[in-house]
């Protein structure tokens, strides 16, 4: 057993060595402030928003509701600046799908549009294409700017046009004219028409630019280039709106981009694209090559699941939001609620008489230029906390600040990098108990002839309990993978018997006898355990954990008894304390087999005094005991 022992010690520091590495790269947060909510007035907007922020902290609004289509600029407190809504002279807001802040102030804003064809006038035509509304820092429109092949006014480089002479150096403006002529030569963009009416009530034609509800990104780097992400494609648009490169994101290297969630450009010029059904993100060069891809499913520090959102910070490194979570329990002392709404009633039947907490963990990793993991920043939804009820996460501004947005009421709550020791992740449980038990017992002999039970009985014992238990308990989660918790358990008792021979209610020649008296039993006992908690695996297919505790317990008990004859002198006197002690701890070698290890032993001793009736020392004694103990159980199923 020494040997267990020796290997159980360096188990133990692997354990803790390990769990001071996973908090040193755990950052938190702390709330700052809310604004917004739901609404049409300033600084109100819909379910349906996209959020932008500047190089000064200023938080940009898509607001696509229906009826509420705008952009809003409040400042980094939370006040508006400005609101740029439709203007049917230049531009209308049809259906917002992204939304980009250059470095400068100008706002771009990828859209759809409704224009007419020159030239068709039998029946008259209609395109739907995507397009870039483009605005100056202070909110003033600039000019939209074509995504498709096929446009408002213009039509990108076609190999059999006759617009094609006019293309210059391969680029491709998008202000060029496009009339009925041109596109006459291409039947299959009629292939989608739709029946529709024009402005004046007669029949028309309406073409739509592929399906009109697929994705978009849009990002602006540092020379105000635009890139449009557009089914499986990246098209990178000059300042002046030419076409400079187009290429595939599915590339030799790469494979094929599952599900598109988000796109990001750095200060170099690499773009990233976030793969949340593969859970990934890919990079490509300047030039649109594939250069590297990292990140994989699973839920250890660089691995994802299901990413959805990137932002790129002001020193080139990369943020990354996925969708993991992270559930830890508490168990606690405290009753189980009669109804409790965090479990249904079948599983209330299976869980202990303890009520249990539950907080909720969320993550945002940080990972440099190349892909190499660097932190995580870690959101807590402390236990039963309606202040956390509802928040799904909207946004990451570039100070790496994240904003919630409360789906019921619309209101956004912005929290910044703090410490990693936070308030939220303490948790903290009091009980305090106080008992108190009296009881009697009266004999009496029904044939005497002064029976009664009530006035006169022959034997009679008074019994008065008093006891305080007091437990404090405070639990730290480190991160979403360490926790430590310390309980400390103080109890204090006392127990006082009164025995008579004869009632003191009953008035006697005889009087009371001298072996009456009273005994006193108190004791104070105080219990300390340190126990920690660290998982390995939060698959929950794979889930793994180790955890333990040392405990120390200390309890001091005694005892006296005397007379309440005052001729009778006997007294006993009885003292006695005990020490005990303990280890802990267990390792989940998979969901279905665990090693237990447990060590615990006791020492103690006690002594007490007793003199006669004539206060007479009579006899002494005292005594030492200890035991240890050492149990390694085995639980599984097999």
């Amino acid at each position: 057993m020494v040997i267990s022992l020796r290997r159980f010690l360096p188990l133990m520091a692997t354990v803790f060595l390990s769990a001071n590495v996973l908090t040193v790269s755990a950052k938190e947060v702390k709330f700052d402030f809310q604004f917004g909510g739901k609404g049409n007035s300033e600084g109100k907007f819909s379910d349906k928003t996209l959020f932008s922020f500047d190089q000064e902290g200023a938080i940009y609004i898509a607001d696509n509701g229906k009826g509420m289509r705008k952009i809003q600029k409040l400042m980094p407190d939370g006040t508006l600046a400005f609101t740029i809504k439709s203007d049917p002279k230049k531009f209308i807001f049809a259906n917002i799908t992204d939304m980009a802040i250059g470095t400068d102030g100008k706002i771009y804003v990828s859209d759809w549009k409704i224009s007419p064809i020159e030239g068709a006038d039998d029946p008259k035509l209609f395109t739907y294409g995507a397009c870039i509304h483009k605005f100056n820092a202070e909110g003033q429109f600039i000019e939209t700017y074509f995504v498709h092949r096929l446009t408002h006014s213009g039509i990108r480089f076609l190999p059999d046009s006759p617009l094609g002479a006019i293309v210059k150096r391969n680029l491709t403006n998008t202000s060029l004219p496009l009339n009925h002529q041109s596109l006459s030569q291409h039947s299959q963009f009629f292939e989608t028409a739709l029946p529709a009416l024009d402005p004046d009530g007669h029949y028309a034609l309406f073409l739509p630019q592929g399906n009109t509800k697929r994705t978009f990104f849009l990002s602006v780097d540092e020379q105000e280039n635009m890139y449009v992400f557009d089914d499986g494609k990246i098209r990178k648009i000059s300042a002046e709106g030419f076409i400079l490169s187009t290429f595939t994101v599915d590339q030799p290297g790469a494979g094929q981009v599952a599900e598109a969630a988000d796109m990001a450009i750095d200060l170099k010029g690499h773009i990233y694209i976030v793969d949340q059904k593969l859970h990934r993100i890919l990079r490509y060069n300047a030039n649109g090559e594939f250069v590297s891809t990292f990140g994989k499913q699973g839920y250890d520090d660089g691995e994802l699941i299901s990413p959805y959102h990137l932002v790129v910070l002001a020193d080139n490194s990369v943020l990354v939001a996925d969708k993991s979570r992270y559930w830890k329990l508490s168990s606690s002392k405290l009753p189980t609620r009669m109804n409790d709404p965090l479990m249904t009633p079948k599983f209330q039947q299976l869980v202990s008489v303890g009520r249990t907490f539950q907080s909720r963990f969320l993550r945002v990793q940080r990972f440099s230029s190349d892909g190499n993991f660097l932190e995580k920043t870690l959101v807590r939804f402390q236990r039963e906390d309606k202040s956390f009820a509802n928040l799904e996460l909207k946004a990451i501004d570039l100070t790496g600040s994240l904003y919630f947005i409360n789906t019921q009421s619309l209101r956004v709550s912005k929290f910044s990098p703090a410490s990693p020791f936070v308030r939220s992740a303490l948790q903290t449980e009091v009980q305090l108990t106080y008992h108190r038990n009296d009881e009697g017992t009266w004999i009496d002999n029904e044939d005497d002839l002064d029976a009664d039970v009530h006035q006169g009985a022959d034997y009679e014992q008074d019994l008065t309990d008093n006891g305080i238990d007091a437990t404090a308990i405070f639990t730290y989660d480190f991160n979403e993978d360490f926790r430590i918790k310390l309980t400390n358990t103080i109890g204090w008792s006392e127990t006082t018997d009164d025995l008579y021979y004869r009632t003191p209610a009953f008035e006697d020649f005889r009087g009371s006898f001298v072996a009456d008296g009273r005994t006193v039993k108190d004791s104070l006992r105080n219990n300390i355990v340190l126990g920690f908690e660290l998982i390995r695996d939060h698959n929950p297919y794979t889930y793994r954990e180790i955890g333990g505790d040392v405990n120390l317990s200390v309890t001091n008990m005694g005892q006296i008894k005397y007379a309440f004859d005052p001729s009778n002198k006997s007294y006993l006197d009885f003292s006695a304390r005990t020490v005990g002690w303990g280890a802990n701890v267990y390792y989940d070698f998979g969901r279905t087999f665990r090693l237990k290890f447990q060590i615990r032993g006791s020492n103690g001793g006690g002594s007490y005094t007793y003199n006669d009736e004539l206060d007479m020392l009579y006899m002494t004694f005292a005594s030492n005991a200890g035991y240890t103990q050492v149990k390694v159980m085995i639980d599984g199923v097999f």
